[in-house]
């Protein structure tokens, strides 16, 4: 997923029109995963998860607010381009809030 999403990154820098948030939204599902399955075993899960969410969430956050405010200097507003892009990123964001929360869950019934 991360390859992916580091693929779709790439093409946009020459081409404009690629969902930029959506392919950073599938990178931070694929390192989310990552992280899950390095400290999987270690007692340090719940702090790391944490701080992965928190610099991955700012970071998508940097994402969309990047895109809106190209989307408003522009001349057409926000296009049916930009927006299916947000909310296509809509779906990988949920799954990473998801893998968390199930992570966070079975941590939290292990102790």
């Amino acid at each position: 997923m991360i390859l992916y999403g580091l693929l779709i990154l790439a093409v946009d820098m020459w081409w404009p029109a690629a969902p930029a948030v959506t392919a950073f939204a599938l990178v931070a599902m694929g390192a989310t995963k990552a992280t899950v399955e390095r400290f999987r075993s270690l007692p340090a899960l719940v702090p790391a998860l944490g701080l992965h969410l928190a610099v991955y969430g700012s970071l998508y956050a940097l994402f969309i607010g990047a895109t809106l405010h190209c989307a408003a200097r522009g001349d057409g507003g926000i296009g049916y381009p930009t927006a299916i892009d947000l909310a296509a990123s809509l779906g990988p964001a949920a799954g990473v809030l998801y893998i968390v929360r199930d992570v966070m869950r079975q941590a939290r019934l292990a102790e």
